[in-house]
């Protein structure tokens, strides 16, 4: 097993290597591939996108959940135990990554957000990395999309899945 995570690691390093500002998304479920394709943009089972919360709540304890049906995305790599996932779907913005602490999300000018096991977060280091979609990215458009044939990860059109 450790070899074949070795294997994945490299393969999927390929993905990163022309730029470390992808951000990836792994899952086994063909459902959100057809969801994404049907709907023409990404929106999680039960999501409301009008409903999407961009600030950060203040203090030690959390004690609400934000955005728990949103996407979630890993920087630079796939997450740990997510090697072999079926799908791999990448994300790679335009805008540099912001390297900062934010309360209100929706005035800094990134696609992603902070967000780690449904509390969005003041930064992208007490997230550990994984960050959530805002609602104006969510286009199948911005994303590629690979699956895994047992051996590599091969890019493929939506469209046609």
């Amino acid at each position: 097993m450790i070899k074949l995570i070795n294997i994945l690691h490299e393969i999927v390093g390929s993905i990163y290597k022309d730029n470390p500002n992808t951000w990836t998304h792994a899952t086994n479920r063909d459902e959100v591939i057809q969801s994404i394709k049907q709907q023409g943009k990404w929106i999680g089972k039960g999501e409301n996108l009008d409903e999407f919360v961009y600030e950060v709540q203040p203090g030690r304890f959390i004690t609400r959940k934000d955005n728990g049906s949103a996407p979630n995305f890993f920087k630079g790599e796939i997450y740990s135990g997510a090697e072999g996932s079926k799908y791999l779907i990448t994300f790679t913005p335009k805008q540099q990554f912001p390297d900062i602490e934010s309360y209100d999300w929706s005035k800094v000018d990134y696609p992603l957000m902070p967000n780690r096991n449904f509390s969005n977060n003041k930064s992208f280091k007490q997230s550990g990395g994984i960050g959530i979609l805002k609602p104006g990215y969510r286009d199948k458009k911005n994303f590629k999309f690979y699956k895994f044939d047992s051996k590599n990860y091969i890019e493929f059109d939506i469209n046609n899945f």
